[in-house]
C-alpha cells in the first residue's frame, strides 16, 4: 500500500514538475511572442515610414521627370519646327521646280486640248448649222417623197401604168442579172398562135443551143393596195383574199396562152413575174397552194429575187458556151500554129545546113588565101609597096551546135497548153 502511495506521490510530483515546467515555458513563449509582436510592429512602422518616404521620393522623381520630359518635348518641338520649316521651304522649292518641269508637257497638252476643244466647239456649231440644214432638206425630201408616193399610188391604180411598172421592174431585174450586156432577151416580141391570135410576152430569154424561156410580167396589185387603205382589219383581209384569187386567175389565164408551143426549144413552162416579193407573200398567206396550182398549169411564179437566180443560171450557161467556143477556136489556132511551126522548122534545118556548107566553103577560101595570096602580099610590104593599110589575117570559122548555154531560159509560168 505504501509502495502504491509512494508511486502515486512520485507521479504527482512528476506531474507537478512537468506542469510547472510547461507553465514557465508557456510564459517564456508568451513573452517571446509579445517581444516578436513588438518587433513586428516596430518593423511595420519602419516599413510604413520607408514606404511613405519612397512614395514621396517617387512622386518627386515623377514630377522632375515630367518637367524634364516637357522641357525635352518643347525643345524637340522647337527644333523639329525649325527643321521642318527649313525642309518644307527647301522641299517646296525643289518640288515647285520639278513639278513645273514635269507639268510642262501636261500644261502644253492642256493648252492643245483647250485649242482643240475650241476648234471642235467651233466645228460643232458649224456642223449643227449644217445638220439643221440637212434636217430641213430631209424634211422637204420626205414631204416630196410623200407627195410622189401619193402620186405613184394614184398612178398605179391605172392598168396601163401598172403594166408599165411591171415591165420596168422586169427590165431592171434582167439588167441586175447581167443579161442585158449579153443581149440575151427580147422585150415585147410578138408572135401568133395556130389560130392567128397575137401572143406578145413581156420578155423572151434566149438560152444556149437555140432555146427560149418566156416571161410575162403581171402587176395587178390594185386589191393589194386597197387592203392598206382599208378602214377595218376585216376589209383589209377581204381585199387580200381577192388579191390572192386574182393572182391565181392570172396564172391560169397565162397557162392558156401556151407560149411554149410557139417558141422553138422552149421548155413546157412560162414564167409569171410579179414585181415584188411582198405581193407573192401576201398571196401565199391567203392561197397557200398558189405555187403548186400554178406549177400544175406549167406556170412558174417568180419575184425579183428568184428571177435573178434563174437569169444568172442562164448567164452561166451562156458563159460556159462562150468558153467552149473559145476552146474550139483555141484548138484550131493550136493546130494552125503547129503546122506553121513545122514548116518553119524545116526552113530552119535547111538554113542550118546551108550555114554549115557556107562555113566549110569559107574555111576553104581562107586556106587558099593564106597559101596563095598572103605570101605575095607580104612580099609587097617588104618591098615597101603597099597602100599603108594593115592586112587582116583571115581566120577560119567554126559553126558550133547550139547548147543549153546558148538557149534562152525556160518560161517561169507554165503554158496553158502544157500537159499535166
Amino acid at each position: 500500500m505504501e509502495a502504491v502511495i509512494a508511486i502515486l506521490a512520485t507521479l504527482l510530483l512528476a506531474t507537478a514538475l512537468v506542469a510547472a515546467w510547461l507553465l514557465r515555458d508557456r510564459r517564456a513563449a508568451h513573452q517571446r511572442a509579445q517581444s516578436a509582436q513588438h518587433d513586428a510592429d516596430t518593423l511595420r512602422a519602419q516599413l510604413a515610414a520607408q514606404d511613405h518616404a519612397h512614395t514621396a521620393y517617387a512622386n518627386q522623381l515623377e514630377a522632375r521627370l515630367a518637367e524634364r520630359d516637357k522641357a525635352l518635348r518643347d525643345a524637340f518641338s522647337a527644333a523639329a519646327n525649325d527643321v521642318l520649316k527649313s525642309n518644307e521651304q527647301q522641299f517646296l522649292s525643289i518640288a515647285d521646280q520639278k513639278l513645273t518641269h514635269q507639268l510642262k508637257p501636261v500644261a502644253d497638252t492642256l493648252k492643245e486640248l483647250k485649242d482643240t476643244s475650241a476648234r471642235i466647239e467651233k466645228e460643232r456649231h458649224t456642223s449643227f448649222g449644217d445638220l439643221n440644214a440637212q434636217l430641213r432638206a430631209a424634211h422637204n425630201a420626205t414631204e416630196l417623197l410623200r407627195k410622189e408616193t401619193g402620186s405613184l399610188v394614184n398612178a398605179l391604180r391605172k392598168p396601163q401604168v401598172r403594166g408599165r411598172y411591171g415591165e420596168i421592174q422586169l427590165r431592171r431585174v434582167v439588167e441586175l442579172a447581167g443579161m442585158r450586156d449579153y443581149c440575151d432577151f427580147d422585150e415585147q416580141a410578138t408572135t401568133r398562135d395556130a389560130d392567128g391570135r397575137a401572143l406578145r410576152p413581156d420578155c423572151v430569154v434566149r438560152l444556149p443551143n437555140d432555146r427560149h424561156i418566156v416571161i410575162d410580167a403581171k402587176n395587178n396589185t390594185e386589191r393589194y393596195m386597197e387592203a392598206f387603205r382599208a378602214e377595218t382589219p376585216e376589209q383589209a383581209e377581204a381585199h387580200l383574199k381577192a388579191f390572192a384569187k386574182a393572182v391565181l386567175e392570172q396564172a391560169r389565164a397565162l397557162a392558156k396562152k401556151q407560149y411554149w408551143r410557139e417558141y422553138k426549144g422552149s421548155p413546157d413552162v412560162v414564167v409569171m413575174f410579179i414585181p415584188g416579193e411582198q405581193f407573192i407573200d401576201a398571196a401565199l398567206q391567203h392561197e397557200p397552194e398558189l405555187l403548186e396550182i400554178a406549177a400544175r398549169h406549167k406556170v412558174l411564179i417568180a419575184g425579183p429575187a428568184s428571177l435573178i437566180g434563174l437569169l444568172r443560171a442562164v448567164w452561166v450557161g451562156w458563159r460556159e458556151k462562150s468558153i467552149s467556143a473559145n476552146i474550139e477556136h483555141l484548138l484550131k489556132l493550136g493546130q494552125e500554129l503547129h503546122n506553121r511551126a513545122a514548116i518553119m522548122l524545116q526552113h530552119m534545118d535547111k538554113l542550118g545546113a546551108a550555114i554549115s556548107t557556107t562555113a566549110a566553103q569559107y574555111n576553104n577560101l581562107v586556106g587558099s588565101v593564106d597559101r596563095n595570096l598572103m605570101p605575095t602580099l607580104r612580099k609587097f610590104e617588104k618591098s615597101k609597096v603597099s597602100s599603108g593599110k594593115t592586112l587582116i589575117e583571115p581566120k577560119p570559122r567554126t559553126v558550133e551546135p547550139a547548147t543549153s548555154k546558148h538557149l534562152p531560159p525556160p518560161p517561169t509560168q507554165p503554158s496553158l497548153l502544157d500537159e499535166p
